[in-house]
C-alpha cells in the first residue's frame, strides 16, 4: 500500500474514532440550529468593535484550532492502552514508538487548548474595556473585565474554568514552550524518583488521563464561545450606544 494511502486510512479511522467517541469541536457543532459563524457575527455585527477584529477570519481560526485539537485528541485515545505505565514495569520507562506518539499529541494537544482560549481573551478584549495593551492573555483579560459585568454566569463560568483547568493548562504550556517537553520531564521525574512511589503514581495518572481532559477541554472550547457569544451580546447596541452618548 503506498504511503498517501496509508495516510488516507489511517484518516479515516481517526475521523471514525471521533464520531465513536462524540468528540466536538467547532464546525460540528450549531448554536440554536445555527451554526456558530452566523450566532457570532449576528452579535458583533451589532456592537461596537474597540478594536480591529475580521469577525469571519477569526471565527475560522477558532474551528481550525478546536478542529485540530479535536484530532490529537482522538490519537490519545487510540495511543493510550499502548503507552508506557511505570506502575505496571517496576518504575521503568521503557520509550516506544506509541509511547512517543502519545506525549507528541499531549504537547500539541496542551499548546492548541492555550491559543484556543488566548484567542477568546482577544475577542473579549476588541468589546470590553479592560484597559490592557500590547500582549492580550485570557486570564489578564478575566482579571481586568469590567466590574459592571462580573455578576454574571458567563463571567462566573470563566472565572471557575481558569481555577479548575486553565491554570493547569497555562503552566504546563509556558513548561512546554519554554523549558521541556512532557515526555522529558515524565522520564526524568520517573527515572530519578524511582523510590518516591507518590510521584510516580501521581505522574502516572497525569499521564493516563490525557485523553478524558483534553475530551473534556474540547467541551470546554464550545462552551467558552457561546458564553464569549453571549457576554458580547449584553453590550449595547451600536444605534444604543450611539443614542446614550448624545444625550450626555
Amino acid at each position: 500500500m503506498k504511503t498517501i494511502e496509508l495516510y488516507r486510512q489511517l484518516d479515516i479511522n481517526i475521523l471514525e474514532l471521533c464520531e465513536e467517541l462524540s468528540l466536538k469541536d467547532l464546525h460540528t457543532e450549531t448554536l440554536e440550529g445555527e451554526s456558530f459563524a452566523s450566532n457570532l457575527i449576528n452579535v458583533t455585527s451589532k456592537k461596537t468593535k474597540r478594536k480591529e477584529l475580521f469577525d469571519l477570519k477569526f471565527y475560522d481560526n477558532l474551528c481550525y484550532i478546536s478542529r485540530d485539537l479535536k484530532y490529537c485528541t482522538a490519537q490519545l485515545f487510540i495511543l493510550k492502552p499502548f503507552v508506557n505505565n511505570p506502575l505496571q514495569e517496576g518504575g521503568a520507562y521503557f520509550k516506544t514508538p506509541f509511547d512517543a506518539r502519545y506525549m507528541m499529541h499531549a504537547n500539541l494537544a496542551y499548546q492548541l487548548t492555550y491559543n484556543y482560549f488566548d484567542q477568546i481573551g482577544d475577542l473579549l478584549d476588541v468589546f470590553f474595556e479592560t484597559g490592557l495593551n500590547g500582549n492580550i492573555y485570557f486570564s489578564r483579560v478575566i482579571n481586568n473585565f469590567p466590574a459592571t459585568y462580573k455578576d454574571t454566569e458567563e463571567y462566573r463560568w470563566y472565572t471557575e474554568l481558569i481555577k479548575s483547568d486553565l491554570k493547569h493548562i497555562v503552566l504546563t504550556r509556558d513548561e512546554i514552550v519554554h523549558n521541556y517537553h512532557l515526555e522529558t520531564e515524565l522520564f526524568y521525574t520517573v527515572m530519578g524518583t524511582r523510590i518516591d512511589q507518590r510521584q510516580i503514581v501521581e505522574s502516572t495518572k497525569t499521564k493516563l488521563n490525557y485523553p478524558l481532559f483534553f475530551q473534556k477541554q474540547l467541551e470546554n472550547c464550545i462552551e467558552a464561545l457561546i458564553k464569549a457569544i453571549n457576554l458580547i451580546d449584553r453590550l449595547p447596541d451600536k444605534e444604543m450606544a450611539t443614542t446614550n452618548s448624545s444625550l450626555v
